[in-house]
């Protein structure tokens, strides 16, 4: 399928007036050029030898003795195939302006050029989340994504790449203030070289998105449960989250422990019914989900 997909790139690059992108070095030369590594990726011009790479990508020849230097998005573009128009503003004058109040908020944008940055003035009223994901597909994608978040004094917070996980997902909680978020493509390690590595910043277009949060009101609030209150026990309490929920917004998740430690909380109400939802990702056998009334397994997960 992954072959299949770039094979059909390749092919509808020969109908947009490309050319193979191949390789020529005093050790002979190649009309396909068959790629490199790149630490756990493996790159390849969509005009090469688009054979099952992890990151494959329109080039411009800026690999170690490439023999075609065209440059395969302004060929496209000439050949009547508009590239997708910019989104967002590419500085902070013209940053695109969110406030994040009690509702979650999604925001997609494209990377439509190699040049292209989107930024975002973000205002966090309260403590809240940003979940930023790079579209790509799991084996084999045509980007590489950079995001840079910066708070109101201009101090950069984090600076995220996708070089190794080419499906970028990353989760921060943020405090109430203003940042902005810069998004852009990135290349990675030095493909002149010889050897080469990695690749340029060229290719790297394609979608994402960015997921805001705000915090639930309360441990309660993240149960669907306001009325309840909650009393913790064992070595670490149960906490607030939202990178992995049922509704999409939040859910509790046990705290961090170690080797014979627990982390319980417990919920004193009276009712003839109960219902949860769960996920448990543990080592089996050993580390245990528990469910209990009044101190009597109900029920256990593990695995």
């Amino acid at each position: 399928m992954i072959s299949a997909a770039d094979t059909i790139s390749h092919e509808v690059g020969h109908t947009l007036n490309l050319e193979h992108d191949g390789y020529e070095g005093s050790d002979g030369s190649e009309e396909y050029y068959e790629g490199h590594s790149a630490g756990k990726e493996f790159w390849v011009p969509i005009m090469g030898s688009a054979d099952s790479p992890t990151i494959s990508q329109w080039s411009k020849g800026e690999y170690y003795n490439a023999n075609q230097t065209e440059g395969d998005l302004v060929i496209i573009s000439e050949s009547g195939i508009s590239l997708t128009s910019d989104d967002y503003g590419n500085s902070s004058a013209t940053a695109h302006p969110v406030t994040l109040g009690q509702q979650m908020i999604t925001l997609g944008g494209v990377i439509s050029q190699h040049n292209d940055i989107d930024v975002f003035t973000i205002n966090f009223t309260d403590l809240g989340s940003l979940r930023f994901e790079s579209k790509g597909d799991t084996f084999s994608t045509n980007r590489d994504v950079r995001m840079r978040i910066y708070d109101s004094s201009n101090t950069l917070l984090t600076d995220y790449n996708s070089d190794e996980t080419k499906g970028a997902a990353t989760d921060l909680l943020l405090q109430a203030g203003t940042y902005e978020v810069w998004i852009e493509g990135d290349g990675a390690g030095s493909p002149a070289s010889n050897p080469p590595t990695g690749w340029t910043d060229y290719g790297s277009l394609g979608d994402y998105n960015l997921i805001l949060t705000p915090a639930p009101l309360s441990r309660a609030a993240a149960l669907d449960n306001f009325g309840v209150s909650l009393t913790d026990s064992g070595n670490s309490p149960w906490f607030i989250q939202s990178a992995v929920s049922y509704d999409g917004v939040d859910a509790l998740q046990s705290g961090i422990i170690a080797d014979d430690e627990s982390s319980i909380f417990a919920i004193t109400q009276q009712t003839t019914s109960i219902s949860f939802r769960y996920k448990v990702s543990s080592e089996e056998d050993f580390n245990f989900l528990q469910f209990r009334i009044d101190d009597v397994l109900e029920a256990e997960w593990s695995g």
